[in-house]
C-alpha cells in the first residue's frame, strides 16, 4: 500500500520550511510514531520533488551548521490540494466498503 509520503511532505512544508531530518522527525511525531522513516527514504524523494518543481531547496545555517532546507512551490501547493482531494475521495470509498 502506498503511503503517499510526497503528499505528507507537501503538507508539512505548506506550514513551514524544513530540512530533511526535521521532516522525518515531524512525520514521526505527528503520526504518533506510525511513520518512523529513515532519512535515506526521504532524501531521494525530496530530490525528486525538487526536480519536478514541487519544492525548492536552499541552504541555511542551523545551530552553526549549513543545512539544505526545502520550501513548497506554487506547483507543490497545487499538487497538495489535488492530492488531498483525491485522498478524501479514496478514504471515503474505502470506509464505505469496510462499513458495508
Amino acid at each position: 500500500m502506498a503511503i503517499h509520503l510526497d503528499l505528507m511532505i507537501l503538507k508539512l512544508l505548506s506550514k513551514e520550511d524544513m530540512y530533511g531530518y526535521q521532516i522525518v522527525s515531524e512525520l514521526k511525531k505527528i503520526s504518533d510514531e506510525y511513520f518512523s522513516l529513515q532519512t535515506g527514504t526521504v532524501y531521494p524523494l525530496l530530490r525528486t520533488m525538487v526536480t519536478d518543481n514541487s519544492l525548492e531547496a536552499f541552504e541555511k545555517e542551523c545551530a552553526g551548521k549549513p543545512r539544505t532546507y526545502y520550501k513548497i512551490t506554487q506547483l507543490g501547493r497545487q499538487k497538495l490540494d489535488e492530492g488531498a482531494h483525491r485522498w478524501v475521495l479514496f478514504s471515503e470509498a474505502v470506509n464505505k466498503v469496510l462499513n458495508s
